[in-house]
């Protein structure tokens, strides 16, 4: 795993907080997509959809197992990995903030969740966006 920077934690932790207490109706504000040739900003349209989807994924996933009763569990995580992943995040940086959010916040092991390979699913997803405008 990756070494955190330091103060870094903290920042995630004051926007999952903030996240988890604004709730499951708080729309994220645009932000700009990372391309290789230019920066461009997706449509509000595109970026709810992306968040939508970001938040399927997320229930999909299901580390504690509670999607189904609690389909908001996981909303609290949205707004950390869309601002990195909308700015190109590599899979180390997704899977260091998952690691640290499975372990510290919902107390459980990363290892048995396969933080790892949903940060990769996540990274190969998020790729897919310079294709779908």
């Amino acid at each position: 795993m990756p070494q955190r920077v330091k103060g870094e934690a903290a920042d995630d932790r004051t926007l999952r907080d903030l996240t988890c207490r604004l709730g499951a109706s708080t729309k994220l504000s645009p932000a700009r997509h990372r391309d290789d040739d230019d920066m461009t900003e997706p449509d509000t349209d595109h970026i709810e959809h992306r968040q939508a989807n970001l938040r399927y994924l997320l229930n999909e996933w299901d580390p504690i197992g509670v999607a189904d009763l609690a389909p908001d569990e996981y909303d609290c995580l949205i707004a950390p990995l869309w601002a990195r992943l909308s700015q190109g995040a590599s899979r180390a940086e997704i899977s260091e903030l998952l690691w640290y959010d499975v372990e510290d916040h919902f107390g459980l092991d990363p290892q048995m969740c396969g933080v790892d390979q949903f940060a990769d699913r996540l990274v190969a997803w998020a790729a897919s966006w310079t294709n779908d405008r």
